[in-house]
């Protein structure tokens, strides 16, 4: 791993981590590997949910099988960092993978299936546009 991306990531873990995440928001993308590898080594929810929300910034869709499958994390958080990324990533294809995992998520909690749907919704609108 880049050791200034794993400098960075380290610094995710401090409750004064904006200059971090606004560093890595702007690395190459050619990096971007390196802070999967990140989210891998990390089981602290925040800073996993915060590189979602990083990866998901670069707005890649080579990335997008790797959001989707962060949906599938027991953590609420994580689970809305994933929905808010797809989101941003705006691609057609992330509406698919929304659609698609929705009727494969093992919950009944209908709160959780409306940020699906809510997330469906954005994605729509804004292919609309």
């Amino acid at each position: 791993m880049d050791e200034m991306i794993a400098f960075y990531v380290r610094q995710l873990h401090h409750n004064d981590y904006e200059d971090a995440y606004h560093y890595l928001i702007e690395i190459d993308e050619s990096l971007i590997p390196d802070l999967m590898d990140a989210y891998t080594m990390t089981r602290d929810e925040k800073v996993r949910s915060i590189i979602i929300d990083i990866i998901g910034e670069h707005r890649r869709a080579s990335d997008i099988n790797f959001v989707a499958a962060t949906l599938k994390s027991e953590s609420e958080q994580i689970g809305k960092s994933s929905l808010d990324a797809l989101v941003k990533m705006g691609a057609k294809r992330c509406i698919d993978v929304l659609i698609s995992e929705k009727a494969k998520a093992k919950t009944t909690d209908q709160e959780c299936l409306d940020w699906y749907d809510e997330a469906i919704q954005q994605l729509e609108q804004r292919r609309s546009e």
